[in-house]
């Protein structure tokens, strides 16, 4: 017979604030602070983190799921294995494997979600920023008056998204860097006679800007190949997305379901946005 051993998991429990200590803090299991995560705290815990408090301009990542009671209140970064719930975020980083539950609003924030971004069905007020998840967002309110930059992305995976968007700025960055290096050639090439001394000295790297000329073709056409199988890993993998606004939505959000984008210009009001043949639909309650 075999006999089985159980071992009760470890919790940290911090009885006030936890403050900067110069270094990150490293905890096995979960951790508990019964006060504030101070500006410039960095934790890195196994387990579970449940701040009573609120948190500041700091660092949390979790092997589990972050609970914050008291709100996040500034640049702070969360990055968590499992679901993130807070009370309200401001201009801050949220990231979650699973689920990102908002209990009132989310101002000025990039958040990104696996599953599921929601906020409170009546006082969830979502503005500026950008939130990405896989699946649904949900918010009473969303964008603001005057117009405020928010954009809603769901669909596909946001790490897929991320990474085209990673592409999309090097192949820009390259397409540039290629035009100012044929010109610079097509200069240094002309008569030698009506060349400046310093353009003359340049002239005698030609060689050198011709091999980076086809260094930057070949970078382009890698990049380019490589935005192509993206795009059709992401259209393979999208999903049903679905963005609720429970309450009203303002001009100026921009709206992006799968490959899908819609920018909004008028007031609408409960309404709900899905991808259907490349294009996205609106759909209101009670019509």
């Amino acid at each position: 017979m075999c006999e089985e051993r159980l071992r009760e998991k470890k919790i940290d429990i911090i009885e006030g604030d936890l403050r900067p200590r110069g270094e990150e803090l490293f905890f096995e299991g979960d951790l508990v602070v019964m006060g504030d995560v101070e500006d410039e705290a960095a934790l890195c815990v196994d387990g579970k983190v449940e701040v009573y408090g609120t948190v500041g301009a700091a660092v949390i990542r979790a092997g589990g799921d972050i609970i914050v009671h008291g709100g996040v209140a500034g640049r702070a970064y969360l990055d968590s294995a499992g679901t993130v719930i807070v009370n309200y975020a401001n201009n801050s980083s949220i990231v979650a494997g699973g689920s990102i539950y908002i209990k009132t609003g989310a101002t000025h924030c990039n958040l990104t979600a696996d599953n599921e971004i929601t906020l409170h069905p009546r006082k969830g007020l979502l503005s500026g920023g950008v939130a990405r998840a896989g699946c649904a967002i949900t918010a009473a309110v969303v964008g603001a008056v005057p117009r405020t930059e928010t954009r809603l992305e769901v669909g596909i995976p946001p790490l897929f998204r991320a990474e085209s968007e990673r592409l999309l700025n090097r192949i820009d960055r390259l397409k540039e860097e290629l035009d100012e290096t044929r010109k610079l050639i097509e200069l240094l090439s002309a008569d030698s006679t009506r060349l400046s001394d310093r353009a003359r000295k340049m002239a005698e790297k030609l060689p050198l800007f011709r091999m980076k000329l086809s260094y930057l073709s070949r970078e382009l056409d890698k990049y380019l190949k490589l935005y192509r199988t993206l795009q059709e890993l992401m259209e393979r993998n999208g999903s049903k997305g679905i963005i609720r606004v429970l309450d009203r939505i303002y001009p100026g959000v921009i709206i992006s379901i799968n490959t899908a984008t819609l920018t909004v210009n008028d007031v609408m009001e409960r309404v709900t946005f899905t991808e259907e043949g490349g294009e996205i639909r609106c759909s209101f309650e009670g019509r």
